[in-house]
């Protein structure tokens, strides 16, 4: 399946990829500048967990991870009613 996204003067192209059992095996973005190109792939094992990931372009990498620590409120049912702090 091809979609194509466009948008004013440039043309972007998304495809995907599935198996025999429909779960998504690739997705890849062609941009017009070649630089912003970039193609993940999925695999899978028996039971249809995804065990693996790769990905073509480091531009797209999530890089917003910061070490710390998040305080819960648990209620009296151990439900969480509270996570970090207010601002």
């Amino acid at each position: 399946m091809v979609a194509a996204i466009k948008l004013p003067s440039l043309v972007m192209i998304v495809s995907y990829s599935y198996d025999d059992v429909s779960r998504l095996t690739g997705l890849s973005i062609t941009h017009p500048t070649s630089t912003y190109d970039v193609a993940w792939s999925y695999g899978y094992n028996p039971a249809g967990q995804v065990i693996s990931q790769t990905q073509s372009n480091n531009l797209y990498n999530f890089t917003a991870r910061t070490a710390g620590t998040t305080n819960y409120t648990n209620n009296a049912l151990n439900q969480a009613t509270a996570a970090g702090r207010r601002l």
